[in-house]
């Protein structure tokens, strides 16, 4: 190939990457920028339980009355708002008196500010602190239980798994409890057990018959999702019921 046609075809190639990350740029950029929200009236319904204050680091629930002795710092999932997540958590802090933190993430990405929890910790004088995530927000908080940087009792998993990388499969030190729904088509049950080996020994596994990925929060429905065939109620009863006997065991 002659020079002259060998420097057209590597300006032509350039010019071509440019083009595609300039797209792809784009496309996240959209993509990011259309989150999941809380469907009108979830906080509100949260409030009629507990204390809840939004601000710009994240959503706070704290029971009525009492010290919070207990607290969870939550990773909400990819693109989805942290007060989405304030309607579920609410039963479980009225039944249980936790304080719960649902952290706001870069662009609503957990995997942007993994150690986000430590940032976190100083809105309760808890003696005890658990980490938490739903789906990818999980993966990420699975990464903080599993670190030097936070002294946490456990790791709590919605609809969510942990990694070999994130160090857990040998601590000892770390309760896990995770939730998986029958119906979740984006991370689905099988592959929830499939990752159990990546959780340390006596993690609590629990499956919510007839729940779909976005029920652990209160956003509406999520792409590429499966049908739910419970409602949301029986739903957040079931996963409140669930992680309040496991915080309560602790």
């Amino acid at each position: 190939m002659e020079v002259s046609s060998m420097r057209r075809l590597l300006i032509w190639a350039a010019g071509t990457l440019v083009v595609l990350l300039v797209l792809g740029v784009g496309v996240f950029a959209l993509w990011v920028s259309d989150p999941y929200e809380a469907l009108p009236g979830s906080v509100e319904r949260a409030e009629e339980a507990v204390e809840v204050t939004v601000g710009e680091d994240g959503v706070v629930l704290e029971p009525p009355e009492g010290e919070v002795e207990r607290a969870v710092v939550f990773y909400p999932g990819a693109r989805v708002e942290p007060e989405a997540y304030a309607a579920t958590w609410a039963p479980v802090v009225a039944e249980t008196g936790v304080g719960v933190v649902i952290a706001r993430m870069p662009l609503n990405l957990a995997v942007l500010a993994p150690g986000r929890a430590e940032e976190m910790t100083d809105r309760f004088e808890a003696r005890e602190w658990y980490v938490g995530g739903h789906s990818m927000g999980g993966a990420m908080a699975a990464y903080a239980a599993g670190g030097d940087g936070l002294t946490t009792e456990g790791l709590i998993l919605w609809g969510s798994y942990a990694v070999a990388g994130a160090g857990l499969a040998e601590r000892g030190d770390q309760r896990v409890l995770s939730v998986s729904a029958s119906e979740d088509l984006l991370v689905d049950p099988g592959t929830v057990r499939d990752r159990s080996g990546d959780l340390p020994d006596g993690a609590v596994t629990v499956e919510i018959d007839g729940m779909n990925h976005a029920q652990f929060g209160d956003y509406g429905p999520q792409t590429a999702d499966g049908t739910p065939q419970i409602r949301n109620a029986e739903a957040w009863e079931r996963l409140a019921e669930e992680t309040a006997e496991f915080l309560r065991a602790g």
